[in-house]
């Protein structure tokens, strides 16, 4: 009976190292060009409008519609959707999914012209010129970088002078990894210009920050 207990025991465990094993780079991005039913580029089209307009609403405080966005893994579209509705048509996203650009010009057709870079971020931002984009925006999209890849955000504050993320900054998991993008971007030559912790439609561990690039 003793035995049967520890075995018990040996197999949670053995569960338990699973689960919070961090993933490697390469299973991080497995996972994203295919991720599961949870994750289908279907669930990011159906609802979620809460999130989509308070984005909106925030990057109206500093763009115009000659800004030139760029949206780190934008999915299936929905946020440039809304953007470009709103008369922000300059834009740009890098994306890992295939599948989930193909349901974005099923679904929005509209953004038909904006430039998709399918691709891994690590693989395409060097790529980008300086300062080749007035803002980058991410919503629930760095809390995936893997650690091995934190040199993406002195990428990011070299391509835009500003930058918004919505982020959760307290799960951990093996492929949620929490952060202090505030220390981050501060450290990298910004000010954060603006915070809001609860995000709408978002759970309680998501944050909104926009950052501006300190003057030199």
């Amino acid at each position: 009976m003793l035995r049967c207990r520890e075995l018990r025991d040996e197999s949670h465990h053995e569960r338990y190292s699973v689960m919070n094993r961090v993933a490697s780079l390469q299973d991080i991005h497995s996972y994203w060009k295919k991720p599961n039913e949870d994750n289908a580029p279907e669930t990011y089209t159906k609802g979620a409008v809460a999130r989509s307009l308070f984005l909106l609403d925030c990057i109206k405080k500093y763009a115009t519609p000659r800004s030139r966005i760029l949206e780190l893994g934008c999915n299936a579209g929905r946020n440039m959707a809304f953007l470009h509705n709103a008369g922000f048509t300059r834009l740009t996203a890098i994306e890992i999914n295939a599948n989930a650009i193909d349901h974005m010009r099923h679904t929005f057709p509209e953004l038909k012209r904006a430039k998709i870079i399918i691709s891994s971020i690590e693989d395409s931002i060097r790529q980008l010129p300086g300062n080749s984009f007035n803002i980058i925006y991410t919503m629930a999209v760095l809390e995936h970088v893997h650690p091995d890849s934190n040199w993406i955000f002195a990428e990011m504050a070299r391509v835009s002078p500003k930058i918004i993320t919505v982020e959760d900054e307290v799960t951990e998991s093996p492929r949620h990894f929490k952060r202090d993008y505030r220390t981050i971007f501060q450290d990298l030559g910004y000010k954060q210009i603006e915070l809001i912790e609860a995000v709408p439609g978002m759970t309680r561990g998501f944050r909104y920050r926009c950052f501006a690039r300190k003057s030199r």
